[in-house]
């Protein structure tokens, strides 16, 4: 899906900098709105774009990296680096916050705010999402065609910033340390060096990759330490399992750009077919799958328990040793389906990162648990789902070894129980 800024000037709008701007993620026009003092509705909103423009450049790392904090209330600081809003400070600019997901930006109503009575009113009432790339070659289109408004107030000082920021994007190391700075919830030049330096000393042992998730699980200046605290948690296991029977049989190139919770769901499927699995995945499956005694599964010391997230590290060829964290049975359980997940996205390629994050990886990772424990053909033979009910619920939740809310998320997914929130939408998306 393609992302646009389309500007267009009223009479007399030019000399004063202000344009109606509309925009849209694919044919969705995310800017409609509905004038009630006025009576009618419009698909723009009136503001100044350079305005837009600055505030799109300033937080241009951040807004491509950095993943929604808290989908219920977001921090103060964060909403200023991701919603519209935050723009100009004017409450009458779209109420929407724009974030990174790894492969993916999501724009999406603000969430945690309750309504200030204003006479505009935004239709737009869902997420959407579009690829990282469409998301930048966008913005590139709005930044040019702010470039060509020679006679906008302050636009030589927009030009400036423009250039510094594609002389960013255009330095592999510096992008490098850009997109690291986001992850750790930092603008440009404002993590500490010595943070920076020691997250990328991790890259050559864990990949580019795994150190952002580890950022993003750990964001500040106790990223690189609790980092190094989950090496040692995985040094320290005695759970080596083998993820031979895994690999190859998903192409991982299939999944990034989907829906997470419809490619893991096609991936866990596709998965209990080649392995001849069950309807129910008992700890005995999980032994089959992982290569190794299911009472280690179930007995093992949990290393990662009191650290910020769980991991599995590449030992030799498709073996793996793993920094459990979930001690509860069915939690473990939820978590080796994850790792299992995560094998999968990355087609077997190094460190793994299990994290609460909202990464499209983690996001996969948990929506594989789901369908691969919890099989939704399966679910039918339990829950009534046109008609759900809680005594429904907490039988499946036992009988598939999961939480209640796996059940509850199983079944909003594919639309029988409602999405009670933004934040459920923001999940599902």
């Amino acid at each position: 899906m393609s992302f646009d800024i389309d500007l267009d000037w009223p009479a007399g709008g030019r000399q004063q900098g202000v344009a109606d701007i509309r925009m849209a993620v694919g044919g969705t026009i995310f800017t409609r709105l509905l004038d009630e003092h006025a009576g009618h509705r419009r698909d723009y909103f009136r503001a100044s774009p350079l305005l837009l423009g600055f505030w799109f450049v300033d937080n241009f790392w951040r807004l491509r990296w950095e993943p929604l904090d808290d989908p219920h209330f977001p921090s103060t600081e964060w909403r200023l680096r991701h919603e519209l809003s935050a723009a100009s400070g004017d409450t009458l600019l779209p109420p929407f916050m724009i974030y990174g997901m790894g492969p993916r930006v999501m724009v999406a109503p603000v969430t945690g705010v309750e309504d200030d009575g204003s006479m505009i009113r935004y239709l737009q009432e869902r997420p959407l999402t579009m690829l990282s790339d469409e998301f930048e070659t966008g913005l590139e289109r709005f930044f040019e065609a702010l470039l060509r408004c020679h006679d906008l107030p302050d636009s030589a000082v927009f030009a400036d910033l423009f250039a510094q920021l594609a002389r960013e994007r255009g330095d592999d190391e510096l992008a490098g340390w850009r997109r690291l700075e986001a992850c750790l919830g930092y603008d440009p030049d404002q993590a500490p060096d010595a943070v920076v330096e020691a997250l990328l000393g991790f890259e050559e042992r864990i990949g580019e990759a795994a150190v952002d998730e580890a950022a993003l699980a750990t964001k500040g200046q106790a990223a690189p330490v609790a980092l190094e605290a989950v090496l040692e948690a995985v040094d320290a296991s005695d759970v080596v399992v083998d993820f031979a029977s895994v690999q190859g049989q998903i192409d991982p190139t299939t999944l990034p750009g989907q829906t997470p919770w419809q490619a893991a769901e096609d991936a866990a499927n596709a998965l209990r077919a080649t392995l001849n699995l069950g309807n129910t995945i008992r700890w005995a499956d999980l032994g089959d799958i992982l290569r190794v005694r299911w009472q280690l599964l179930k007995e093992a010391t949990a290393t990662a328990r009191h650290l910020p997230f769980a991991a599995k590290t590449q030992d030799d060829g498709s073996q793996s040793r793993l920094a459990l964290a979930m001690k509860p049975l069915n939690d473990r359980r939820f978590e080796l389906a994850r790792m299992i997940g995560d094998e999968v996205w990355t087609g077997g390629q190094g460190f793994g990162v299990i994290s609460r994050s909202r990464t499209d990886r983690q996001k996969f990772q948990r929506a594989f648990a789901q369908a691969l424990l919890c099989p939704m053909e399966a679910l039918r033979d339990i829950v009534d789902v046109n008609r759900p009910t809680r005594e429904q619920i907490v039988r499946a939740a036992s009988r598939f070894g999961v939480r209640d809310s796996v059940i509850v998320t199983i079944l909003r997914n594919r639309g029988y129980l409602p999405r009670e929130s933004m934040a459920d939408w923001l999940e599902a998306a």
